[in-house]
């Protein structure tokens, strides 16, 4: 299958690699020209013009058509928080993936916000929990829906949000037995007996300014599977922002998942790695 991806900075790489791996044909489009070398010599570059049997985008990529994860109607629910309130607004928080007639699987995201341990530091999302839960009643919501061509992740609740994120799909891929392209493809649900944890795995100047020095690494083949490389090119970093990437596991507990991706972490040979292993407050708060 021809499959092109659709990515503001090329945060979609690693989701590429994975389609790559199954035997699909593969091609990355990255809109935002600096960040262009992200996936040289492991994806190839694409336009959003080719031809192609699915479309995967994430958001801010809504005006290319026919995309899963992205649309025009899921960016504008992002832009426009009393729109999306009006729409998805409900009294407690649950999140879906909407595969354009139903929802196939719900489950509670929360987001590692914060740099540092407990939250402290720059205010941005360094990773999220995922867990399923049982079906919940959002017939409303799913008649809004049915009125969109959209399909992909859908958050329901008092911050109501649609649209695909990277953190959200390494968490989800973790807990899916055929991984993030089952998920895609309708081929797989997420198992419901573990959490899904990822963690953004980084280097200075990340998060403060473009700009670094490549850095060639190769990864051993059991924490590759458990690995996801945004700010990469074959041999090691791209150089742009920092951002490494994503380490990914599942467990019965969150600590449990922290407990592997320190073991993944620990086997990226770069220096001044920065990440949080502190996911396990989530369960708790």
């Amino acid at each position: 299958m021809k499959v092109l991806f659709v990515s503001a900075k090329g945060e979609l790489l690693p989701v590429a690699e994975r389609f790559d791996w199954r035997g699909h044909d593969v091609r990355l489009y990255t809109k935002e020209v600096k960040y262009k070398k992200r996936g040289i010599g492991i994806v190839d570059p694409g336009k959003p013009s080719d031809d192609a049997d699915l479309i995967i985008g994430d958001v801010g990529m809504g005006a290319i058509k026919g995309t899963w994860g992205v649309n025009e109607w899921s960016d504008a629910v992002c832009e426009h928080k009393e729109y999306a309130t009006q729409l998805l607004g409900r009294d407690e928080n649950v999140s879906g993936l909407w595969d354009g007639e139903k929802f196939t699987c719900f489950y509670h995201k929360r987001d590692l916000r914060g740099f540092m341990a407990e939250g402290v530091g720059p205010d941005i999302v360094v990773g999220c929990v995922v867990k399923i839960v049982e079906a919940p009643d959002v017939a409303e919501c799913e008649d809004v829906l049915r009125k969109t061509s959209y399909r992909g992740p859908v958050h329901m609740g008092t911050e109501p949000k649609a649209g695909a994120t990277i953190h959200e799909l390494v968490a989800l891929d973790a807990i899916t037995p055929k991984g993030i392209v089952g998920l895609v493809m309708d081929e797989d649900v997420p198992r419901e007996d573990f959490y899904g944890v990822s963690v953004l795995v980084s280097v200075p100047p990340y998060p403060y300014m473009l700009g670094c020095e490549e850095a060639p690494f190769t990864l051993q083949e059991g924490a590759a599977r458990h690995f996801w490389g945004v700010d990469c090119k074959r041999g090691g970093t791209a150089g742009i922002d920092g951002l490494v990437g994503y380490a990914a596991a599942r467990g019965k507990s969150t600590g449990e998942c922290s407990g592997r991706i320190e073991r993944t972490v620990r086997n990226i040979p770069l220096e001044e790695l920065q990440y949080r292993l502190d996911c396990s407050f989530i369960e708790h708060s």
